[in-house]
């Protein structure tokens, strides 16, 4: 079975970059853990989803930099 799945690019078949796989129990859990964080983020109110986007925007500005080098972030191979 395969641990990993690799990332090329089509046109030059340069590697991206290779990801490892979840178990059918770690897909379970966190489509568990996606649910519920849906149903809470539901429950809200307009007012307080607001709320939390504008709070999570004031770390956003500030710190643009971190959050991207953390997004572009690639596992060691």
């Amino acid at each position: 079975m395969t641990t990993e799945l690799t990332i090329q690019n089509p046109f030059t078949g340069t590697r991206l970059g290779s990801y490892p796989l979840d178990s059918f129990e770690i897909i379970e859990e966190k489509l568990r853990k996606s649910r519920f964080a849906q149903c809470t983020w539901q429950s809200l109110s307009l007012d307080a989803r607001i709320a939390a986007l504008e709070e999570a925007l004031t770390y956003f500005g500030p710190n643009i930099h971190r959050v991207v080098d953390d997004w572009l972030w690639e596992p060691p191979n």
